[in-house]
């Protein structure tokens, strides 16, 4: 498929090193717990990269907020489900300050949007006052 090509050629173009799709992350205690995936979880430079997939969408000028919160929320997540992120420390994955990147992908081709650190904690919690 051209579509899946050119995917994986924009992220080998940003030497990212794929390791899970669709990892399952939970967030809150047993009875008030929010589940979801992180499509695509990765690593650039041994630094621990959260990739949300966006089909349809022709280039990086169609980054909406909506995306932006939604990879802000699931990589929060990820850095919440401790098991998660034991197996990948173990591994010498640097867990301290994930990444986070739009994968836009449609018939004319892909490209790729990083998050600001900035933009990533949008999906954190208000800290208590």
């Amino acid at each position: 498929n051209d579509i899946v090509m050119r995917m994986v050629e924009t992220l080998a173009a940003a030497t990212f090193e794929p390791i899970v799709a669709q990892l399952v992350v939970t967030y809150g205690d047993e009875t008030n717990r929010l589940i979801t995936a992180v499509d695509i979880t990765g690593t650039i430079s041994k630094k621990l990269v959260v990739v949300e997939l966006k089909c349809g969408y022709p280039d990086v000028a169609s980054a909406r907020m909506d995306h932006v919160l939604q990879l802000s929320i699931s990589t929060f997540m990820l850095s919440k489900t401790s098991s998660i992120i034991s197996e990948l420390e173990e591994a010498s994955i640097d867990c301290s300050s994930p990444r986070g990147m739009l994968l836009y992908a449609d018939h004319s081709g892909a490209s790729l949007v990083e998050l600001s650190p900035e933009q990533l904690r949008l999906g954190e919690p208000a800290a208590a006052e």
